[in-house]
């Protein structure tokens, strides 16, 4: 079912039916089972919604605006729901721009990419907040799928990121 999701996220947006995703019904999908939500800030409006699971992993991939060079934060579900922030990888080699006094991090080289692993989740409550800029090029990776985010909102919009439970007693 997953994968079917998936592939279906990446049709609807290759001929323009993000909406009849966004929008599909969620009745088809189990109760307790977990939706990652992209919605535009400000106006709450659905943007996409896919299954995921506990444990699922998914990278949000840019272009550095002054580097030119790739960055991919890879995010993690937990069992409560929340979406914590895991690994920051880039290409260059720079003072790791997420570098906090208070974080413990290891940093590994690995095929072409630095990456700095966080010993201590960052924790993003009640949701994971991002802005579109039209120099970069924000991509969703879930599932095995890749999703332009600038397919699904404009540049300058901001989108939010969250993790919530279908059925009866859904949370978000």
């Amino acid at each position: 079912m997953k994968k079917l999701m998936a592939l279906l996220a990446v049709v609807a947006l290759s001929t323009g039916l993000v909406v009849f995703l966004a929008q599909r019904d969620q009745d088809d999908v189990p109760d307790n089972s977990l939706l990652l939500r992209v919605d535009k800030s400000g106006t709450g409006e659905t943007l996409l919604s896919l299954p995921v699971s506990v444990g699922e992993e998914f990278d949000i991939r840019w272009i550095h605006s002054v580097s030119g060079s790739p960055i991919r934060d890879t995010y993690r579900i937990r069992e409560d729901g929340e979406i914590v922030m895991t690994e920051y990888a880039y290409q260059w080699w720079a003072e790791p721009l997420h570098k906090e006094s208070n974080s413990e991090v290891t940093v590994v080289s690995d095929g072409g990419w630095t990456r700095v692993v966080f010993e201590v989740e960052r924790q993003f409550d009640p949701c994971l907040t991002l802005r579109l800029s039209t120099h970069d090029t924000h991509e969703l990776i879930v599932g095995g799928s890749t999703i332009p985010l600038l397919d699904i909102a404009e540049a300058g919009d901001a989108v939010k990121f969250r993790v919530l439970t279908t059925g009866n007693g859904g949370r978000e």
